[in-house]
């Protein structure tokens, strides 16, 4: 009965400690070297899922906004736009 208490402690203590680190990995990312995800050096602005697995993208990276049509096989580059393209009527005005 005891080495079975002990046994139920230590496993608690286990999943206790899997659950600390993984929150801590979560909150502080730039502690274990990641910390491109942290500052989000590529951004995702906009998803459109066309089906299935296909979705067209536009993401930001670096101050620059690109276009990728994304599948479960490829990803292609459809537009890049520049810095200057942020403010043009291209990202504000829908195709219908």
């Amino acid at each position: 009965m005891v080495a079975t208490n002990q046994m139920g402690l230590a496993l608690l203590a286990v999943l206790t400690l899997i659950g600390l680190l993984t929150w801590a990995i979560k909150k502080f990312p730039s502690v274990i070297g990641l910390k491109g995800f942290e500052s989000g050096l590529i951004k995702v602005l906009s998803a459109l899922s066309l089906g299935g697995r296909e979705k067209i993208l536009l993401i930001e990276v670096d101050g620059k906004k690109i276009l990728i049509g994304v599948t479960s096989q490829n990803i292609t580059c459809l537009l890049a736009l520049g810095a200057a393209a942020q403010n043009s009527s291209l990202l504000k005005d829908p195709v219908n």
